[in-house]
């Protein structure tokens, strides 16, 4: 999304990777950080965790077969999460810049990047204001989903 909005240049020094970070990153990451507490997510974990202990002991050999099974498909469900998070804000900036390409071939002697930066970046950032509500409550839904998961994964076991 960053990149799409020609935010992609602006970074920050993030002092737990040593390396620098996109902004627009570490503010969707501060979001769902915010979100996953006001779930109670970190409870949730601290449950599962000990409840690990019971299902999973400490001389435990391995999971079975049907459990990385499980992983697996599991995986390729979140992959599937962020596309679907991400998709609304993406499909916007995409239709914004094709309708500037269409500006460019019309009036080649429009200055786009004078134009087109400031606007896309403004767009992108008024999409994401806009599509913030939807990405909590998805990501809050995707969560429980997940959480479900993981309390099966560990009583399958």
């Amino acid at each position: 999304i960053a990149m799409q909005t020609g935010l992609g240049i602006a970074t920050t020094v993030d002092p737990s990777q040593g390396a620098s970070v996109v902004v627009i990153s570490q503010w969707l990451l501060f979001l769902i950080s915010l979100i996953f507490l006001s779930l109670n997510g970190h409870l949730v974990l601290i449950e599962i965790l000990a409840d690990s202990f019971r299902t999973l002991p400490v001389g435990f050999t391995g999971m079975d077969a049907e459990a990385f099974g499980l992983i697996v498909s599991w995986s390729g469900w979140m992959f599937a999460a962020a596309v679907v998070i991400s998709l609304p804000a993406m499909t916007a900036l995409l239709i914004v810049n094709l309708a500037f390409g269409v500006m460019t071939r019309a009036a080649p002697q429009l200055n786009i990047f004078a134009l087109g930066f400031p606007v896309t970046m403004i767009v992108g950032l008024f999409i994401l204001w806009l599509t913030m509500n939807d990405m909590a409550q998805s990501f809050q839904g995707y969560m429980e989903t997940l959480f479900e998961f993981i309390k099966k994964l560990t009583e399958l076991s």
